[in-house]
């Protein structure tokens, strides 16, 4: 029975090895996947405050395509489709921004728009990645001289209003939410 087995093995091992070889295997950095586990935790915190929140009826879909949409980037990361990714990191920060604008009118949403605000800045810290780098926003939690402001710092270096909402976009500039 021995006899049968080791010429099995051997060649199973062969083409275990030659396929290791010549199959492309995704290269996800371990960094990103901390990110991304980080992004995925504070999309699931912001769907739980959101629920005690006064936001518009439509905020609920909103959420949805943020959560569909880090879904989607963390899946395109993990096979290297940076295309993908990029683009799904870019519908997760629309979609951020669009229920930062919906927070505008609630009173009570100030931990929401906090919450929204480390989810634009763990989004274009990604993007940046995997882009490479950019020339005038690099969030990294400190405001640079080149940035208007730091979507990860805290506070974000935005100025505070009491008429308007202002947020720090994926593109290191203070952006006003408009009230409806």
């Amino acid at each position: 029975m021995s006899k049968t087995i080791k010429p099995l093995r051997s060649l199973f091992i062969g083409f275990l090895c030659t396929a290791l070889l010549f199959l492309p295997v995704p290269k996800a950095s371990a960094a990103s996947m901390v990110e991304y586990a980080l992004l995925l935790v504070a999309v699931l915190l912001l769907a739980a405050s959101a629920q005690d929140a006064d936001l518009p009826p439509g905020s609920q879909v909103v959420i949805n395509q943020l959560d569909l949409s880090v879904e989607g980037a963390r899946a395109a990361n993990l096979v290297g489709n940076r295309a993908a990714e990029l683009s799904r990191l870019s519908k997760a920060i629309g979609a951020a921004e669009a229920l930062m604008g919906m927070t505008s009118a609630c009173g009570e949403c100030g931990d929401l728009r906090d919450d929204l605000q480390q989810i634009i800045g763990q989004a274009a810290l990604l993007k940046t990645q995997a882009v490479g780098a950019s020339g005038t926003c690099n969030p990294t939690g400190i405001l640079q001289p080149t940035e208007q402001c730091d979507p990860l710092a805290i506070p974000s270096g935005c100025p505070v209003n009491a008429t308007a909402v202002t947020y720090c976009s994926d593109e290191c500039t203070c952006q006003i939410a408009i009230v409806p």
